[in-house]
């Protein structure tokens, strides 16, 4: 892995992930996290979805589904698959949601280190980092983007069709989804992702 020595690719890298998504629409993505609408229809919780021009297919983890509401061209949210409505596919999935943010990436590009990750998204504690098939998962800690979600949360990063796959599970403090269970659900999303891609 290497360091990034500049600053720019750090801040356009915060940028991506703390407003994770197109448009600023973050909050009200996370406000209607628990009763999706179009037009008062409940939107089609989907497994895959298309991103950066269809260069990434997203697939959803076990027992979550994703908002297809929030699919955007470098963003997607997913939730446990009875929050959005399929209460059949979410087995034993812990509470939580998932944002998964895209940004280009030069060809041969290594994946940011850890510390530079957790640097570009105002992290502390960064900790447990595991690297395995191009992929890097780690546990950080920070501001809870919602009121009833911990501090602590993992995120993992890879490329995938040429972009930069910037991967963040959140959930309620103390639960499973921040626990060491967390890890192999960014694992998945990432590991999914590269083979449908």
């Amino acid at each position: 892995m290497t360091t990034w020595t500049c600053k720019g690719p750090i801040a356009a890298l915060a940028l991506l992930i703390l407003s994770a998504c197109e448009g600023g629409q973050g909050a009200a993505l996370f406000e209607g996290l628990s009763v999706p609408t179009i037009k008062g229809q409940q939107a089609k919780p989907l497994s895959q979805a298309k991103l950066a021009d269809g260069a990434v297919t997203l697939v959803a983890p076990r027992g979550f589904c994703i908002d297809s509401n929030s699919v955007k061209k470098q963003f997607a949210l997913m939730a446990r698959c009875d929050v959005l409505g399929v209460p059949q596919a979410a087995g034993d999935a812990p509470l939580g949601f998932i944002t998964v943010s895209v940004l280009p990436s030069a060809p041969g590009a290594a994946i940011p280190a850890m510390q530079d990750l957790a640097s570009a998204n105002g992290l502390s504690n960064a900790s447990d980092p595991k690297t395995s098939d191009g992929t890097l998962v780690f546990r950080g800690e920070g501001p809870a983007p919602i009121d009833g979600v911990g501090t602590k949360h993992w995120r993992g990063a890879t490329h995938i069709g040429g972009q930069l796959i910037a991967v963040t599970l959140y959930g309620p403090e103390g639960g499973r989804a921040t626990s060491g269970e967390g890890r192999s659900i960014v694992s998945a999303v990432m590991s999914r992702s590269q083979g449908a891609s």
